[in-house]
Parts: C-alpha cells; structure tokens; sequence
C-alpha cells in the first residue's frame, strides 16, 4: 500500500481486476486454498468508526497476500515493484496490485503508461490465449502488441480459479478479462498542473488547455483527482499514512464494483442462454440462477449509505463512484437482468406451448383409438354399409380437422412469440447504453 515515504518522489499504485467465477461462499475452505498458493495472509480489519456493522456482518473480511517484488524499466526509468493480491470474496473479484516506486529525479511518467500497457501485455495476452478467449478477431487487433511472452501473474490468476473453485458459487461464465486502472502517488505535491493533466488524460504531451475533468477531493491531507482511467493523489506535509491507505483501499472497493458490473455485461449475450456445459438452451432453475446472482451482485454496487458511516470517507466513495462512471456501468448490467428476465418469460410461454402439443398429441392418439374401437361396434349392431362408412367418415374428417387447425395454431403462437423476444431482445440492447470497456 503506498505511504508518504520522502525517500520516493513518485510512486504507482495500478491494481488489476479479474473475476474469479463467482462469490465465495466458504470463506474458510478459501482461506485455506489461498494459503497453500500465495503463504501467509493478512486480514484487511476495517475501522468500525467509518464502516456500518451491519454491513459487515454479512461480508466476509478482504484477505491479503504478498506475491512477490521485482524490478522493471519503465518510462526511461528503472522502478521497484511489489505485488499484493486482494480477494475480494462477497463480490468473487481478486485484485492484483501493483505499487511501483522510483527514485529518478528524472522520471518521464508521462511515457509510463504506454510501457507498462506494453509489459504487462507480455503476460495478459498468452493468458488470454489459455483461458481460450483469444479469438481470431482479437489476435489481430492485438499483433504488433505481442511481445516475447511472460508470466507476471497470469498463471497465478488462472491457479488460483482452479484452487477457489469448489467453494465459489459459480456464474453462469467466467470472465476472462481483466480491467486496471492506473494511479499516480505525488508524495511531494510537486508536479505541476500541466503534468497532473497529462496523467489524468493518459497522454505524452501537456495540455495546453485544460479539458472538463471532475474536480478534486481533499482527504485530510490527501488530495485526489481523477478522470475514471487515472487517479493521481498528491500528499502534503500533513497527510498520515491512514489517511493515504483509507483513499487508496475506497479506490480499489469502487474499482471492484465496476469490474461486477463489467463481467456482468460482458457474459450476457453468449453465456446467458446456454449451459455451462454446453447442452443448449438453459433450464428454467439454470436461468433463474442467474438472475438471483445477477441482482444479489448489483445490490453491491453503488449502496455507499449501507456501507458507511463516516462522512469523510462518504464523500471519497462518492467521489470515485462518479468519476469511475459506476452508476451508468450498474445501469448497463440492469438492462441486462431484464432483458434476462424476459428471456426466461420466453422460455416459459415457448415451454407452455410445448407442454400443450403434447397434450394434443395424446388427445389425437386417444381420438384414433376410440375411431378403432367404433368399427366393430357399428359393425356389430347391423348397420347398413354406407351409413357405417359415412360414420366413421365423419368422425376421422373431424378429428382431422381438429388436429391440423389446432397444430398450425401452436405453430403460429411458437413463431409468433420467437419473433416478440427476438424484436424485445434488440430494440432494447439498441437502447442499452454503450459502456466503457475493459481496459485490456
């Protein structure tokens, strides 16, 4: 976690969000498997003057692991990282983060971000490639990006799946991909406002105008600005380590409730209406599973009020809630849920009709049984042979009748309500509003 330590002018703090599957619901069994993979772990204790205990009791505590340090070139300078993974378990998010720090008077951070979108694409790429979501279209969007290939921690994300995976209440999919979101740690409040602006538009050059971007937030003796993709904090001589680390773990809680409604979004259209296992249509408890863990996951975004209580951290909340764009991120991820919704009316209505064809089937099978049975019985009592034909005549012409108007209605009403949800289905995803994607 960064801390105002004069020895570093600048520091880095770029956490990365990937999705483990789903909640975890046995917060022990996880524990365990974490320990096994990453060694010894901390608890992130929250302060019960700033946090609601009736929000807590029903969220199982952040664990945290230290996986490692290095070092990288980046921006023309040399910089000392340390990575720390976060399990966020209630929203099924796990939170790579990276601090990066430099000694370099001369450091270019405005060359910083395309470096490291550069490096750290050396591991996401053949990541993607494993968790089969590299798709054609992809890798040649992606071509001139591929470098020689490494592991940061992508082999570490994908273990820790298979590791959490028996005590995790799987999603309908898994989302592959992951979103960062970069934030620059001024500890001598000594850039300047061109600087500042250049990080905040993740930009080479300085501005020399000044576009519309959200207005800072003071925290005790922190003050943070952000456009949503970048954050850069700037410290004075006053500010406390609490206070840095209490911005920096809001930034992160808000961040991992964007990435709930991104995975959201992003396995809707080709993993709601199949199985996880490839049988086709999803049954009727499959569907309403996923709605159930659609809206419990929503409930988590945005409720600020539940979780706090403490004004001063409100309002930093607050603050990165609007410039990271969650409420129209969570409002995409509702439209999905309806629209989820009316995909599961369909499927009722399509299995209504289904249920009633087979009724008809066996009316029809019944009705030629009891034509069968007639004959002998006509023949039986003496009737005249034409009056016996004519009879039985009528009585097939009938029940053909019956059968053939009444199966070109079932197939008029299927037709008719695979064409509703199909013409529902598109004028809403054409209403749906375009959400920021990963960025990957």
């Amino acid at each position: 976690m960064p801390s105002p330590d004069r020895r570093s002018a600048v520091q880095v703090y770029v956490p990365f969000k990937y999705d483990i599957g789903g909640a975890v619901i046995d917060t022990e069994g996880a524990r365990e498997a974490l320990i096994r993979l990453c060694g010894s772990l901390e608890e992130d204790q929250a302060f019960t003057r700033s946090w609601n205990l009736s929000y807590l009791v029903r969220h199982a505590v952040v664990l945290r692991a230290v996986i490692g340090s290095g070092t990288v070139h980046l921006g023309g300078s040399d910089w000392r990282f340390q990575r720390t993974l976060r399990l966020y378990p209630w929203l099924g998010v796990v939170s790579v983060d990276y601090l990066f720090e430099t000694s370099d008077a001369e450091v270019r951070l405005a060359d910083f971000y395309d470096d490291l979108v550069h490096w750290k694409n050396t591991d996401y790429l053949p990541y993607l490639t494993l968790c089969g979501a590299m798709t054609a279209e992809l890798a040649a969007h992606t071509a001139v990006s591929a470098g020689p290939p490494a592991d940061l921690h992508g082999g570490l994300v994908r273990e820790l799946r298979a590791a959490l995976g028996p005590f995790v209440e799987q999603r309908p999919a898994t989302y592959a991909f992951h979103d960062f979101r970069t934030c620059f740690v001024d500890l001598r409040a000594g850039l300047d406002r061109p600087t500042v602006h250049s990080l905040l538009l993740l930009t080479r050059s300085k501005p020399t105008s000044y576009p519309d971007i959200p207005g800072s937030l003071t925290a005790g003796g922190v003050e943070i600005q952000s456009s949503g993709w970048a954050t850069v904090l700037r410290t004075d001589p006053t500010a406390t380590a609490r206070e840095l680390a209490d911005v920096i773990s809001m930034f992160s809680l808000i961040h991992a409730q964007w990435f709930v409604c991104q995975l959201w979004i992003n396995v809707y259209d080709q993993d709601f209406r199949r199985t996880p296992y490839g049988r086709g249509v999803a049954s009727a408890h499959e569907l309403s599973s996923s709605q159930l863990a659609l809206a419990q996951d929503l409930t988590e975004v945005g409720n600020m009020d539940l979780m706090l209580k403490d004004p001063a951290l409100l309002r930093v909340a607050r603050y990165f809630e609007r410039t990271l764009g969650v409420r129209d991120h969570r409002r995409a991820a509702e439209q999905r849920l309806r629209l989820l919704e009316e995909y599961s009316r369909g499927q009722a209505d399509y299995r209504q009709a289904q249920a009633t064809t087979r009724l008809q089937v066996l009316f029809a099978l019944s009705a030629a049984g009891s034509i069968a049975a007639l004959v002998p019985a006509l023949v039986e009592i003496n009737l005249a042979r034409a009056a016996t034909t004519f009879t039985i005549a009528a009585v097939i012409l009938l029940w053909l009748g019956f059968a053939l108007n009444y199966g070109g209605f079932i197939a008029g009403l299927r037709w008719r309500l695979r064409q509703r949800v199909s013409r529902r289905r598109r004028a809403r995803l054409r209403r749906i509003p375009q959400s920021r994607g990963p960025r990957g």
